[in-house]
């Protein structure tokens, strides 16, 4: 089902994430920045993020498991939101999740709390 974007006016930020799936990006998340610069979001800022896991947890697994986690979907929409010329907050924030539809891993609500505060403060 496709759905429309809001109206963007007096909107000062948008968050957009996505799942990483075998060190990817949905296309629908990409469609979205798309769609940001067509309507003309350039003053205002765009964060994204995305959620991947479960991380492998020997560093043999992870070795092995870097290629379906990097640059994962917050390096791919960071880099497609920027190649835009969209108003992209610097930073990116990936959260973990214990199974492929989440819920968030542990410790992980501490992380979003913290980004959500560093989006705030501007």
């Amino acid at each position: 089902m496709r759905r429309r974007l809001p109206d963007l006016a007096g909107v000062d930020l948008v968050l957009v994430g996505a799942p990483t799936r075998m060190a990817r990006v949905n296309r629908r998340a990409k469609r979205v920045l798309k769609k940001l610069k067509k309507r003309g979001f350039l003053g205002g800022k765009v964060a994204v993020f995305d959620t991947y896991g479960p991380i492998p947890k020997t560093p043999e697994e992870l070795k092995k498991g870097r290629k379906w986690l990097y640059p994962g979907a917050a390096g791919i929409l960071h880099e497609t939101a920027v190649d835009l010329g969209l108003n992209v907050h610097p930073n990116t924030m990936r959260f973990e999740v214990s199974g492929m539809k989440g819920p968030l891993g542990d410790n992980e609500i501490g992380k979003v709390a913290a980004f959500a505060a560093e989006l705030i403060a501007g």
